[in-house]
């Protein structure tokens, strides 16, 4: 299954904090770690690049998330062997 690995910035006003963080943990096929001051490691798998995109998005959008950053992408497993 292809993966995103990235960093997100999360909001550091405690309401925003809170609801960014609740929202992440509710995205299905989301895996995050410890949050380092505003900083939250992350993975994200995917079904293909369209899937990719669009779920990057959504969390992109995400209230309290300020910004993501790209550390990582493996579609590897959707390359056809030559």
């Amino acid at each position: 299954m292809p993966v995103l690995g990235a960093v997100a910035h999360i909001s550091p006003a405690p309401g925003l904090r809170l609801q960014a963080l609740a929202a992440l943990a509710a995205t299905p096929g989301l895996t995050f770690g410890e949050l380092a001051q505003d900083r939250l490691p992350l993975v994200l798998e995917v079904a293909d690049r369209a899937d990719g995109d669009r779920r990057w998005q959504a969390l992109a959008g995400t209230p309290g998330v300020l910004h993501l950053e790209l550390a990582y992408a493996d579609f590897s497993d959707l390359v056809e062997p030559t």
